[in-house]
């Protein structure tokens, strides 16, 4: 394998890694979001 496509096949990898950070990090801050909107009820309810 030439050296070109070694480096373009990390590369891919490397993207591939990162679109499933970036969507385990979408999912973490739509889980938050969703709680904070629940903690602001309840908190309403208190108030």
């Amino acid at each position: 394998m030439s050296l070109k496509n070694n480096l373009e096949k990390q590369l891919e990898e490397r993207v591939n890694e990162l679109k499933a950070t970036k969507t385990v990090a979408n999912s973490f801050t739509n889980q938050l979001k969703e709680k904070l909107e629940q903690i602001t009820k309840a908190k309403d309810q208190v108030d």
